[in-house]
């Protein structure tokens, strides 16, 4: 009995950070400056063969994504971001990322960028120098010609 309640006590206190995370990332990244762009694809997998989706908007710190996917906020979804022209022989035409599901729309999800040194997410589909970090990204966008 004493055992269940310590694990309902952390499972609240494991849910109250992740709620407050959640919150802050909805509500203090929100303040970017958000780009619509309407030829650029993201691509997830779960496994097997990626799955793309189009990309309603983006900034530095998140991106929304228009899909049928019902992931649950907190999930971490590795993706790849590329245009719908690139051609993958340039290195500067996709990029990868790891997000995080911050928000739930009719028509998609939100999406906030997560920087991690750890690239093990990718497995061996993505070489690990092409996982963005912060400035990767930026250089990215720069390279989309975002205003």
């Amino acid at each position: 009995m004493e055992d269940k309640v310590e694990s309902e006590s952390l499972a609240r206190r494991t849910d109250s950070l992740m709620s407050r995370l959640l919150r802050w990332l909805a509500t203090d990244r929100g303040n970017a400056k958000r780009y619509p762009l309407p030829g650029l694809v993201a691509y997830y997998w779960t496994s097997g063969t990626p799955k793309a989706c189009s990309v309603g908007n983006i900034s530095s710190t998140g991106m929304y994504v228009f899909t049928d996917e019902r992931w649950l906020p907190g999930s971490v979804i590795p993706m790849t971001l590329q245009g719908v022209s690139a051609t993958e022989q340039d290195p500067e035409d996709w990029i990868a990322v790891l997000t995080l599901v911050v928000r739930s729309g009719p028509d998609g999800r939100g999406l906030a960028f997560v920087f991690s040194r750890s690239t093990n997410l990718f497995g061996d589909e993505i070489p690990p120098e092409r996982v963005a970090d912060k400035k990767a990204l930026k250089r990215f966008l720069k390279h989309l010609k975002l205003p």
